[in-house]
């Protein structure tokens, strides 16, 4: 992006360039170097009163172009007084115009931390309580299912043997089917 800075004395005090005012400048701006007034800025400064009209560009020739125009068409007082100034302003100096060009960043920085931990680059509380309960789920799961195998196991040799029933080396019970005489 480049911007062209008109820089000129006008008379009178700031507090006399309202808003008013200012926007007539920058329509008429606007008018003699055909470019959008949205492209336009103005700054009005106490020195006598010091007038900066900036006019951004998109390209470097573009910003040539609006140079060379402020340059041969504001080359006097009295053509910036009858070509830029509302009725009842007069400038005292000509124009300086220097063009600049002007670096847009595109890298946005990173949007802004919401806890203290994050800035940090630790964890959040919420983030650690999941953790901690996944852990217990993987763990806890399996290890309660082998339990609860256990205790079914051990209720089962709880049983009293009944009449007849044989109890075999790996705990089963099998039904004796001979009778005692």
């Amino acid at each position: 992006m480049f911007q062209t800075k008109v820089e000129f004395v006008a008379s009178g005090n700031v507090d006399d360039y309202t808003a008013a005012v200012q926007d007539e400048i920058i329509g008429n701006f606007a008018t003699l170097l055909g470019v959008d007034a949205s492209r336009i800025s103005i700054e009005i400064v106490a020195a006598s009163v010091r007038i900066i009209v900036t006019i951004t560009s998109p390209t470097s020739s573009a910003a040539s172009t609006l140079e060379s125009t402020v340059t041969t068409q504001l080359n006097t007082v009295a053509a910036v007084t009858s070509t830029i100034m509302p009725a009842g302003f007069t400038v005292e100096t000509v124009p300086v115009v220097e063009t600049t060009e002007v670096l847009v960043s595109s890298i946005s920085p990173p949007p802004p931390s919401t806890t203290s931990d994050d800035a940090a680059g630790g964890l959040s509380g919420g983030i650690i309580v999941v953790i901690i309960l996944g852990v217990l789920v993987l763990i806890g799961g399996p290890a309660g299912y082998v339990y609860y195998q256990n205790n079914q196991k051990k209720d089962k040799d709880k049983e009293p043997p009944t009449a007849g029933d044989v109890r075999m080396p790996d705990g089963s019970k099998r039904s004796d089917i001979r009778q005692k005489v």
